[in-house]
Formats: C-alpha cells, sequence, structure tokens
C-alpha cells in the first residue's frame, strides 16, 4: 500500500510537471489530502446521493476518485465531473464514518473552486445560479415571497396539473420538483420579531444567576 501511495505521488508529480493536471495551481485538490482515501466503502451508506441513486460516482469515494484522475489528466474536466461534484450536499457525513480521516469536505470545496474557475455553465445555468445566490437567499423578504408562490403553486392543484402535462419533464425540472417540501401556510418568517414567555422566562432567570454560574451555562 505505501509503495502503491509512492508510485501515485510520483505518477502525479510528473504530471503536474508535464502540465497534463486538469486542476489550476490554487485552490485545488490535494494529493495529500485524497490520497488518504483507501476505498473501502464504509462512508456509501453515509452518503445521502449515494444512497439514492446507487451510483459510485455519486458517492464520497467516487468523487474522490474522479478528482484524482482529473489531476492526473486521465479524467476531461467536463459536464460528467462537474454533474457528480455539484450533486454532492457537502454534509460531511462520510468524514464521521472515514476511518482514514479524510477531510472530504475540503476536498469537495477545493473541486468546486476549480470549478467556478475553469469551467464555464451553460447561460441558463449560470442565469439561475445568479438569481438563487445573488438575488433571492441573501434577502430573507424575497424568500417569504417565493415560499408563498410555492404554496399557491401546491394549494391551487397547479402542480398536479404541471406533472400531468409533462412541461416538467420537458424543462427538467421533474425530478427537482418532486423535492420540494410542503410549504406551511405560516412559513418562518411569520414568527419573526416575536417574544416568547418561555423563553423570555428563562432569560431572565438566566440574569439572575451568580456571575460565575451565567458564564458556566452560556458556556456550555
Amino acid at each position: 500500500m505505501e509503495f502503491s501511495r509512492r508510485a501515485d505521488s510520483s505518477e502525479a508529480s510528473r504530471n503536474m510537471a508535464a502540465g497534463t493536471t486538469g486542476f489550476s495551481p490554487t485552490d485545488k485538490p490535494e494529493y495529500a489530502d485524497y490520497s488518504r482515501c483507501v476505498h473501502c466503502g464504509l462512508c456509501l451508506n453515509h452518503c445521502p446521493t449515494y444512497r439514492l441513486w446507487r451510483q459510485e460516482a455519486d458517492s464520497p469515494r467516487g468523487r474522490i476518485r474522479q478528482m484524482q484522475l482529473v489531476d492526473e489528466g486521465k479524467l476531461e474536466f467536463g459536464e460528467s465531473f462537474v454533474t457528480h461534484i455539484d450533486r454532492c450536499l457537502d454534509c460531511r457525513a462520510c468524514e464521521t464514518a472515514c476511518p482514514s480521516g479524510v477531510e472530504y469536505g475540503k476536498l469537495v470545496e477545493a473541486a468546486r473552486a476549480q470549478i467556478e474557475l475553469n469551467f464555464k455553465r451553460p447561460f441558463v445555468s449560470r442565469a439561475a445560479r445568479s438569481f438563487v445566490y445573488e438575488h433571492l437567499l441573501p434577502y430573507p423578504r424575497r424568500i417569504a415571497t417565493a415560499a408563498r408562490l410555492l404554496r399557491l403553486y401546491q394549494s391551487l392543484g397547479l402542480a398536479e396539473a404541471a406533472r400531468a402535462s409533462g412541461i416538467l419533464r420537458l424543462l427538467g425540472l421533474r425530478e427537482r420538483e418532486q423535492l420540494l417540501p410542503a410549504i406551511d401556510s405560516k412559513f418562518f418568517f411569520g414568527e419573526t420579531g416575536k417574544t416568547f414567555r418561555r423563553r423570555a422566562r428563562a432569560a431572565r432567570g438566566l440574569r439572575s444567576l451568580p456571575d460565575a454560574s451565567r458564564r458556566s451555562l452560556s458556556a456550555n
């Protein structure tokens, strides 16, 4: 195993020297990190995307293998690689199961940095990502408005009509639409700014404690 790792390290060094790596030099998945994976498979049942699709390429070890192949110049830095990296939830549940202590989150974040630097997404994808990440998620009121619209979509029977018509399949949204949760009538912004009596009493009780006890409870 150690000999194999030394051989892989030498090959990775040769590829970098020859300029055949698919990654740019900065913010890339490093050999020292991805080589710790021994492909034992203990992470598989902890990975939600692997449990959903049962595809090796959508498992932590599969994604690590793809990073290694791109780094060695053996796999195209293209749509397939980007798709499998994008599907990762970055929940890091695999890290708790890994006997080798692979820092998977660090690897996938580096891979995503490479994607943003070196991969040009289709126009529709760029527009959707710009809308969601720059113009929707930073603004709570806009999220609430979007939730109300989704609630109307669900409560007025539009969801059933859209599924039956096949338009979601044509737009490539069928699987994503199935993942939508049922939107509650109050949503979570309905409680914004309210004070709850139990919490208020607990806060007052905490303030009445001696300083040392209050610091100890706050720390824990």
